[in-house]
């Protein structure tokens, strides 16, 4: 099976996230810092894999007051979890650049499987 690595250009690509706040408002953000490798396995791309580390200090909601509160003990504590990782588990293509991730994303030092979507 040949396998092309690519170092994920994080210049021409983001990491954001938003979450519902009291039911009326979504709060968006993304992080400025990150990395990550994509190893597709162009004969079978199910075999693909992504790894991601995000720094959690580079949260960043255009709201520092919040970002402040956001990075601290109360949530992403990372001054003593610097790192946010994902590691996929499988890749499952849905379009010609589409894929959707299923992965083990660590947040605080706690481990839970997710799913996203990625173009």
């Amino acid at each position: 099976m040949v396998l092309k690595q690519w170092k994920i250009d994080t210049a021409h690509s983001s990491i954001g996230f938003s979450v519902r706040h009291m039911v009326v408002s979504t709060l968006r953000g993304h992080f400025t810092r990150w990395s990550g490798t994509f190893v597709f396995a162009e004969a079978v791309p199910a075999a693909s894999t992504v790894e991601i580390a995000i720094d959690a200090s580079s949260l960043d909601t255009h709201e520092p007051e919040r970002d402040a509160q956001l990075r601290s003990i109360d949530f992403l504590e990372a001054a003593r979890h610097p790192l946010i990782m994902f590691r996929s588990t499988m890749v499952e293509p849905v379009g010609v650049q589409q894929m959707i991730l299923t992965g083990e994303l660590t947040i605080r030092g706690t481990t839970r499987e997710v799913t996203v979507d990625i173009e």
